[in-house]
């Protein structure tokens, strides 16, 4: 939504990127919730004594 990409597909993932208009930004996105979702994982995650 953020970079106007549209997809056809009612999924998602890295096996679409043939059906994707901005197949460069598709991969940012992905790329920019992976590091997100790490953070995110790091920062909520107990850690272990």
């Amino acid at each position: 939504m953020a970079f106007g990409i549209t997809l056809p597909a009612s999924h998602g993932g890295i096996f679409v990127i043939a059906l994707v208009n901005k197949p460069l930004m598709y991969l940012l996105a992905i790329l920019i919730g992976s590091v997100v979702s790490a953070f995110t994982l790091g920062v909520w995650k107990k850690k272990i004594a």
